[in-house]
């Protein structure tokens, strides 16, 4: 789980919001969105507004040009690598 996570227990099943970062490789496009992952052992589900998705690191592609060379960091890397400078 990340530093930004928020975890709720609820009948065997941790829930947790997680903001990723998406940098995009091609046009230099970055945008957030906030993925909530339910944890169940070692399963893990996530949705995105509301609706089950993929996990943030698949299959991205840019919202500037669609480009598919898009970089997915959660928050709390993010963070650390600009503090560790």
């Amino acid at each position: 789980m990340h530093p930004q996570s928020s975890p709720l227990r609820a009948g065997g099943v941790q829930t947790a919001t997680e903001k990723w970062r998406f940098h995009c490789l091609r046009c230099l496009h970055v945008w957030e969105e906030l993925y909530e992952a339910r944890y169940c052992g070692d399963a893990v589900a996530w949705r995105l507004s509301g609706v089950a998705a993929q996990p943030p690191w698949v299959d991205r592609a840019c919202r500037g040009c669609d480009g598919l060379w898009v970089k997915a960091l959660p928050d709390g890397l993010v963070a650390r690598r600009v503090t560790a400078k």
